[in-house]
C-alpha cells in the first residue's frame, strides 16, 4: 500500500492532484489510498496519531501552521525521514529555507499533471515500489 497525504488549503488544488494521482494508478497494480487536508494542524494531527504517509504533497503557504513548519515537525520532533516531502508554492523563494527538511522535489504553482506524476514516480522508487 502506497500512502499519499495532500495538504492545500484550496480545495481546488488537493482535488486537482488527488485526480492526477488516481489517474496514474489506473494503469498501476499497486494499491494506493490518498488522504486530504486543508490545513498544517489537520495533518499533524494524523501524524501524531501514529499515521504514516510514503509521499506528502505539502503547500508552504498554509493559514496558521506553514508547510515550512510542518516538515520541520515532520523531521525534527517525529524524527521521520522515511516520508518524501513535496512543497507546493506559487513562489519559488523557498528553496534555501525548505534545504534542511530534505524535500523529494519543490512543486511552483501552476503545475503540470507530468510534475505531479514524476514526484510519484520518484517517491515510489526511493522507497522500493516498482513504477512501469
Amino acid at each position: 500500500m502506497f500512502r499519499i497525504a495532500i495538504c492545500d488549503d484550496n480545495g481546488a488544488v488537493c482535488s486537482a492532484i488527488e485526480n492526477i494521482i488516481d489517474d496514474f494508478f489506473k494503469t498501476e497494480t499497486m494499491h494506493y489510498e490518498i488522504d486530504g487536508f486543508q490545513s498544517g494542524e489537520e495533518l499533524l494531527k494524523e501524524l501524531d496519531d501514529h499515521e504514516k504517509y510514503d509521499l506528502i504533497y505539502l503547500d508552504i503557504e498554509l493559514a496558521r501552521l506553514n508547510g515550512v513548519e510542518v516538515g520541520r515537525y515532520i523531521r525534527e520532533k517525529l524524527l521521520d525521514d522515511y516520508t518524501q516531502i513535496a512543497f507546493i508554492s506559487a513562489k519559488s523563494s523557498y528553496a534555501l529555507e525548505l534545504f534542511q527538511i530534505r524535500p523529494i522535489h519543490f512543486l511552483v504553482k501552476p503545475f503540470t499533471p507530468r510534475q505531479v506524476i514524476g514526484i510519484l514516480e520518484k517517491a515510489m522508487e526511493l522507497q522500493g515500489h516498482q513504477v512501469k
